[in-house]
């Protein structure tokens, strides 16, 4: 089971994932692509972005580094209260269906006069 580098440990994880029964899932499934895709989306963010700036538009990000900051925590609230707002349909009797499409309208709504200036 050990290879040229001496790393087996893969090995070990998909077989007890295969023992478990969670590779059987498509729920399971979902959630690896999933995480695959949103990893590869931060990584871009937080690594390559700033490197693309700093050789294509000479940024420095050193000077950059408060509205990063502000960017960030905004967009983090931005996600948790879009995470309230979808509770609070549900919890007054809205499906979950419309709960979560009405939240990202309304959100979409409130980017819109961003995108159009």
């Amino acid at each position: 089971m050990r290879n040229e580098t001496g790393n087996y440990h893969w090995r070990i994880v998909v077989l007890l994932f295969f023992a478990t029964g969670l590779l059987n899932s498509g729920s399971t499934i979902g959630a690896i692509i999933e995480l695959v895709i949103v990893s590869s989306i931060w990584l871009f963010f937080l690594f390559l972005i700033p490197d693309f700036l700093n050789k294509t538009q000479h940024i420095n990000l050193k000077e950059l580094v408060l509205p990063l900051i502000l960017i960030y925590a905004v967009s983090s609230l931005g996600g948790k209260s879009g995470g309230w707002i979808s509770s609070q349909f549900i919890k007054s009797g809205k499906g979950i269906d419309f709960a979560r499409k009405t939240t990202i309208l309304f959100c979409a709504f409130l980017v819109l006069p961003v995108v159009l200036s």
